[in-house]
């Protein structure tokens, strides 16, 4: 991984997880914390915005389809929007047979 991939992940990931948390806190705040909606609101969310983005790429490729797009939406922005990267790399950890608060400690598999 190049230094501008990790750069573009990186600022990606900032702004992903500041935007779940003024969403999932505006979605709790409006519609009440007895059930986790704001949490709900902004995977569903997520999950559309990745199948949409995807499909772009994959039909029409040019931008959507660079790996320079796919670092900071895909990876970055909506990985930290969706915190999809922290249960990917748990599950694959687990697939290793490492427990999740080894992989906390060390960071890695």
């Amino acid at each position: 991984m190049t230094f501008e991939a990790c750069a573009l992940v990186l600022l990606g990931g900032f702004f992903g997880g500041i935007s779940r948390f003024f969403v999932s806190g505006f979605v709790g705040r409006r519609i009440g914390e007895t059930f986790p909606w704001g949490t709900l609101v902004v995977n569903v969310s997520g999950a559309l915005v990745i199948g949409a983005l995807a499909g772009l790429a994959r039909s029409r490729g040019g931008a959507f389809g660079e790996e320079t797009f796919r670092d900071l939406a895909f990876i970055g922005f909506l990985g930290g929007y969706t915190t999809v990267s922290w249960s990917r790399i748990l599950s694959r950890c687990s697939a290793f047979g490492m427990s999740p608060r080894y992989v906390t400690k060390r960071g890695q598999c």
